[in-house]
């Protein structure tokens, strides 16, 4: 297996493993993009998204393997955001799941911060 990534793992039912970004902005324009990989062994993951700003707004997008969109969160001045998502992959789905998830951070004239976690076991 790849042990270069740590969120990429094998078979051991007992591994977890946790992709955490974060990040602050100061009324800078910005975006960034990646991927994280969740193979047929993964049963669970969970996003986690939180962030607070002052002004301006931070856009938050993570999709599918398949390039469907699992959620697009905006963080503005409005209140500050805590989410949870957890998913259990069931055997007989595992297709909408199984491969290279992405996320992109778009923040604009933003003044705050985000994390994004990403959890998977």
């Amino acid at each position: 297996g790849d042990t270069g990534d740590f969120f990429i793992f094998s078979g051991d039912q007992n591994s977890t493993s946790q992709l955490t970004l974060r990040n602050s902005f100061d009324g800078t324009s910005d975006s960034s993009k990646g991927e994280f990989e969740v193979n047929e062994d993964t049963r669970h993951f969970r996003v986690t998204i939180n962030g607070k700003v002052k002004s301006g707004e931070i856009r938050i997008i993570v999709d599918y393997p398949g390039g469907d969109t699992f959620k697009d969160m905006t963080i503005n001045s409005a209140a500050e955001i805590s989410f949870s998502q957890s998913v259990r992959i069931s055997e007989e789905e595992p297709d909408k799941y199984v491969g290279d998830w992405s996320y992109k951070v778009i923040a604009d004239e933003a003044k705050g911060s985000y994390s994004l976690s990403i959890m998977t076991h």
